[in-house]
């Protein structure tokens, strides 16, 4: 279990540095330039593809992680991205992290250590069931798709993030899901893994999911776009590997219970968190953030 939660912190520290450069990135691009313009602006920004190459890094690590352990215990560290931020930046930027800011990291970390205590450590012997595998990808991909398709119906910016942001959150959380059925489809052999399904849909759960972050970038704050898009993924993450793998995120319903309220802890702290970056980051560099347009 040390070297599965060693692994996770490794992820999430990439997650945090990879995530903190890309949103910088996404801002510089104009909102409303559409879908190619937003790709071409990214593809082109030396900024962006640094930080690309660092999520890419963590997203091997994560794969590693969710291997190793259970979906219960990995996944929560992904909330972590936004705590490692901060000192990140605050190395990055020559300063002392703000100690309110630093005392609702505090918080975070004890809600999320807590929430993981709770956590089922225990794999199933069971076979996957791939029937509830592919209805939840074939549902969760379709209603990712058309909740994002609904934000041009809003005229306020940080909704439009915060629609973008969970429907990223949501193919983020079944693209973890299927993670875990590397282990099985590579069990007698590598080439085995693109004789599945499982691989292709991790392929387009992971482009479709990079993008909706992205636009997320685009119209929002992080602190509308990381809590609400961490919040989902895990959520989803934790029903995947409770439906399919047979691992149900706590034993019992007081344990299932605590981790609710904690998981509930975790996202309001993490608002605190990133409403402390977003002043911190247009004080850095206003001509880059969303809400200085």
């Amino acid at each position: 279990m040390l070297v599965t939660i060693a692994v996770s912190l490794a992820a999430a520290l990439c997650f945090a540095s990879g995530n903190a450069i890309q949103h910088r990135a996404a801002g510089a691009v104009p909102a409303g330039e559409g879908l190619v313009k937003l790709i071409i602006g990214l593809f082109t920004s030396p900024q962006w593809l640094f930080g690309s190459a660092i999520a890419l890094t963590a997203f091997g690590l994560h794969i590693t992680a969710l291997n190793l352990g259970v979906v219960a215990v990995v996944q929560p560290f992904m909330l972590g991205a936004v705590l490692l931020a901060v000192p990140i930046r605050a190395l990055l930027d020559r300063e002392v992290p703000d100690r309110n800011e630093m005392l609702w990291v505090a918080f975070t970390v004890l809600a999320l250590v807590v929430f993981v205590l709770a956590a089922n450590h225990e794999e199933s012997d069971s076979a996957p069931n791939e029937t509830a595998a592919l209805l939840i990808v074939l549902v969760g991909f379709t209603l990712a798709g058309l909740w994002a398709a609904s934000a041009r119906r809003f005229d306020y910016a940080p909704m439009r993030g915060f629609v973008f942001a969970t429907a990223s959150g949501l193919t983020f959380g079944i693209t973890a899901g299927l993670m875990r059925f590397l282990k099985h489809d590579t069990a007698n052999g590598v080439l085995d893994l693109f004789t599945h399904w499982h691989v292709y849909a991790l392929l387009v759960g992971s482009v479709l999911g990079t993008t909706l972050n992205q636009r997320s970038y685009q119209e929002a704050n992080l602190s509308v776009c990381m809590p609400s898009m961490n919040t989902v993924n895990i959520t989803v993450a934790l029903g995947f590997g409770w439906l399919v793998f047979g691992e149900p995120p706590a034993h019992g319903p007081l344990a299932l219970a605590l981790q609710t309220i904690c998981l509930a802890a975790c996202a309001y702290g993490l608002l605190q968190v990133a409403k402390a970056e977003d002043e911190l980051e247009a004080r850095l560099d206003p001509h880059v953030h969303p809400s200085a347009r």
